[in-house]
């Protein structure tokens, strides 16, 4: 797949890839079916960002070709009326089609990864919490004031005894990603499309993931 720089780094990859530890969580309690389901979540996540982000990349390319073609005569817009009409279509894919599809990879597909990671974060947190807390326990119950997945990695921490603490990255990026959800629901895009412009999908899905392997491991330890 065709992927732009500025979304991923070197090491974003499919989950068919062979090198994927460093960025996508893999499973490492085998006696807990939980953590396998969150790693084939992930991955089919991962996947999905990379085939929008990859459909798009191709549609730019693809009108990129076309305005190519129209400036060296390689092809020819032609209208009954008006005869050849095409430096008008490439002028026209230029100043409208390519920006149009720009601005939707740089703002929209981006912010529709980190909102879909934001989620499926936060969702995953919940079943954690759910299957691993002492059955006398009381049910996860957010509190006023608190943010859910904040609330989530208390809960683990504290009800259901898992003595970890949360990765920096991890803290970052919900906390990004938050505001991110926030800001789109409530229409403040032009907010949002400032805050995530340099932000890196792959680096997003390595903080979640350094939050998954740290609860793995807290969970193994709890036995």
């Amino acid at each position: 797949m065709s992927v732009p720089s500025d979304l991923y780094d070197s090491t974003w990859l499919s989950s068919a890839g062979t090198d994927i530890n460093n960025y996508l969580y893999m499973a490492q309690d085998d006696s807990q079916p939980i953590f396998h389901g969150i790693q084939e979540e992930i991955a089919r996540l991962n996947d999905f960002c990379l085939l929008c982000i990859d459909g798009t990349s191709k549609q730019l390319a693809e009108l990129q070709r076309k305005v190519k073609q129209y400036r060296d005569g390689e092809e020819r817009a032609v209208d009954p009326e008006f005869d050849d009409l095409s430096n008008e279509v490439a002028w026209a894919l230029e100043e409208f089609d390519i920006p149009r599809w720009q601005e939707t990879e740089r703002f929209l597909v981006r912010a529709m990864c980190l909102i879909l990671l934001s989620a499926f974060t936060e969702k995953s947190l919940k079943s954690l919490a759910s299957y691993l807390a002492p059955a006398e326990a009381p049910c996860f119950k957010r509190k006023a004031g608190k943010t859910e997945t904040g609330a989530l990695v208390r809960y683990l921490q504290e009800t259901c005894a898992l003595n970890f603490e949360e990765p920096e990255p991890s803290q970052a990026i919900r906390e990004k990603c938050r505001r991110l959800r926030n800001d789109f629901a409530h229409g403040r895009w032009d907010v949002l499309s400032a805050s995530i412009a340099d932000e890196s999908l792959s680096t997003a899905f390595g903080a979640v993931t350094e939050l998954f392997y740290a609860i793995d491991e807290a969970s193994a330890i709890r036995g």
